[in-house]
């Protein structure tokens, strides 16, 4: 199955819109190629880059979006770490684990996924 993507950009001459079609899975896949060798040249320097998720709650749709990244970290040779919380932690105990793992030099970046809560406010 492939899929394709409409995508557009703007000639500047004439300020239309010229519609182009890209396939989107040969480019992740050539991305992913690409990060895997840079991923690989940085490990014969001895550094491995890292990643942590941290999903806060049991949101279906997050846990799938944090588990996507876990096994595409480990199909790219990146060091992955995976941080769960209760949907209840305060935001201070939220950013206090990022903070740790900002310390932690195994971790180059950090992922947080949270669901919203919804909130109606009103515009003035």
């Amino acid at each position: 199955m492939m899929i394709f993507l409409a995508a557009y950009r703007i000639n500047y001459r004439t300020n239309q819109k010229m519609n182009q079609i890209i396939d989107g899975k040969a480019i992740a896949q050539l991305v992913n190629l690409e990060t895997a060798d840079k991923v690989k040249a940085l490990k014969l320097k001895h550094q491995t880059p890292g990643l942590a998720v941290v999903l806060v709650g049991n949101d279906p749709a997050s846990q799938v979006y944090v588990n996507n990244k876990v096994k595409m970290c480990a199909e790219l040779g990146i060091h992955s770490e995976k941080h769960e919380l209760s949907a209840d932690s305060t935001t201070e105990q939220v950013i206090s684990l990022i903070r740790q793992l900002n310390q932690n030099p195994d971790i180059d970046g950090v992922l947080c996924s949270r669901r919203r809560r919804r909130r109606l406010t009103k515009r003035r």
